[in-house]
């Protein structure tokens, strides 16, 4: 090999290093105490302790599952298999947590590899994670980001190359999208609708875009018209924000999460 070759491999070797060094130094912490500091953690630790009850061979409750009903399925429902295999629904939180800010830098890698851009990048997404939304126990909407950054990825991916399977995984993976949290599903089909109109794909590949996310769209409008977001109308006491003072507390509500305010 030349040697401009072996500086590649050693610098592709350095590289994968330090991303992984960083990434599971970015999960460490969520290990330093067995209670954490998130403002709505115990609710989402008590949603998966019992699911992992009610589910078959559990100690059972006088309970009836609803699971179309639930927005935040997929994290729960991981949260409740793991509560089952380490026998405690807190350190199971905790090992999903890490798992999710693993997934972090990992998703935003394969989106930046999607997007020919360079993937070193990558190494700041862990300062993302540690975010506001992390702070008040938003975690669902937390696991929910590299699910649609890995989307996404995927769906570029698809655009470029189109094969069976890619379609099939897009369907799956905006499904599981949708049932981690629905917030960032609207925002992925957002996106959606962006890449479509700046890459200008043949119209056979758009219908197949179409048909791949059809299952994730009947089943979010489902649950939309079974949900309070339909059934409640009375608007008249509620106060909203405008849309410039909606983007002017971006910031604030994204990244501020150390202000006594907090």
């Amino acid at each position: 090999m030349s040697e401009a070759t072996v500086d590649a491999i050693e610098s592709r070797r350095s590289w994968n290093v330090l991303f992984w060094l960083t990434t599971l130094a970015s999960a460490a912490p969520l290990f330093a105490a067995r209670y954490l500091p998130f403002t709505d953690l115990p609710e989402h630790v008590a949603a998966m302790a019992t699911l992992s009850d009610l589910a078959p061979g559990g100690r059972g409750a006088s309970y009836e599952i609803a699971l179309g009903d639930s927005q935040y399925l997929v994290y729960h429902a991981a949260g409740a298999l793991l509560t089952r295999a380490l026998g405690d629904a807190i350190f199971a939180n905790q090992v999903l947590l890490a798992l999710v800010a693993i997934a972090w830098p990992l998703a935003f890698r394969s989106l930046l590899r999607a997007f020919e851009r360079d993937e070193r990048i990558a190494l700041f997404a862990p300062m993302l994670f540690w975010s506001r939304a992390l702070a008040i126990g938003f975690l669902p909407f937390v696991a929910s980001v590299p699910v649609a950054l890995y989307a996404l990825a995927l769906l570029v991916r698809t655009l470029r190359e189109p094969s069976r399977g890619r379609w099939m995984g897009l369907a799956l993976v905006s499904t599981l999208l949708f049932y981690t949290h629905a917030s960032s599903f609207l925002l992925f089909g957002v996106v959606t609708a962006l890449v479509v109109l700046a890459r200008r794909p043949a119209w056979r590949h758009v219908l197949a875009l179409s048909a791949s996310l059809t299952p994730s769209a009947l089943l979010a409008f489902s649950w939309w018209r079974r949900g309070s977001l339909h059934l409640h109308h009375e608007t008249e006491s509620v106060v909203r924000m405008s849309v410039g003072e909606t983007l002017t507390a971006m910031p604030l509500w994204t990244f501020d999460m150390w202000r006594s305010h907090v």
